[in-house]
């Protein structure tokens, strides 16, 4: 170091870049999860139609899913069930982002070695 005279460990690029690409995989992995659960939710809820089977080659429509915000069925919209797939929703995201909190730390502490 220029300031303190003691020496300092310098780090290749390719060792950070590949530091970087785990950290972008690992990062994409945690974005996934909740991705689906969207979907899943979504479809739990009613929202997602018939005429969206598919949205960029990815299935969003589950008819089996869908089924239960049918009339009548157990997340019927009509019904005060029909709230609790956003909540649950809710409090799903909520642990996660509780849980990628921890992984982030440990992937910024990766990154920063």
């Amino acid at each position: 170091s220029e300031i303190t005279g003691e020496v300092e460990l310098v780090e290749g690029r390719g060792s950070r870049a590949l530091r970087y690409a785990a950290s972008l995989c690992v990062s994409l992995a945690c974005l996934i999860v909740p991705l689906a659960y969207m979907f899943v939710s979504l479809n739990l809820q009613g929202y997602i139609s018939p005429a969206a089977r598919h949205v960029l080659g990815v299935r969003v429509y589950h008819e089996a899913l869908s089924a239960f915000a049918a009339p009548g069925a157990v997340f019927d919209p009509e019904a005060w069930t029909g709230m609790l797939p956003a909540v649950l929703h809710a409090a799903v995201i909520f642990l996660l982002n509780k849980a990628y909190r921890h992984v982030a730390e440990a992937l910024t502490d990766l990154e920063n070695h």
